[in-house]
């Protein structure tokens, strides 16, 4: 598991591991997100981002770069495509919450998971 210090702009490195943690708290904005070092064009990849929120007072966020784009719509709040909505979850609540993104072929970024 690779642990991912809080910044405003974080990327999560498929080389780093398959397993990434990201702890948030209240009022903590993560306004970028990148990834980097997928595996090679034609090899599927997936890496799993759990974020734990410690605190929620004022929710933390995590925005998602725009090339997130399939399965997201199951996250409560986030709709892709729409005027006025962003990648953008906010956690009203303390706890873990798993994400799971997969590039295949084409480098496409897809979420799945809970």
């Amino acid at each position: 598991k690779n642990t991912i210090s809080y910044a405003a702009a974080v990327n999560i490195d498929y080389s780093a591991g398959q397993y990434q943690l990201l702890t948030l708290s209240s009022g903590q904005a993560v306004t970028t997100t990148s990834f980097s070092n997928w595996p090679s064009t034609g090899d599927v990849g997936v890496v799993s981002l759990i974020v734990n929120v410690t605190s929620a007072g004022t929710p933390p966020t995590l925005t998602l770069p725009a090339s997130v784009n399939s399965g997201i719509t199951i996250v409560p709040g986030v709709s892709p495509g729409t005027v006025g909505v962003s990648n953008t979850i906010a956690f009203y609540n303390t706890g873990v919450y798993i994400f799971e993104f997969l590039v295949q072929a084409l480098g496409v970024h897809t979420i799945r998971g809970q």
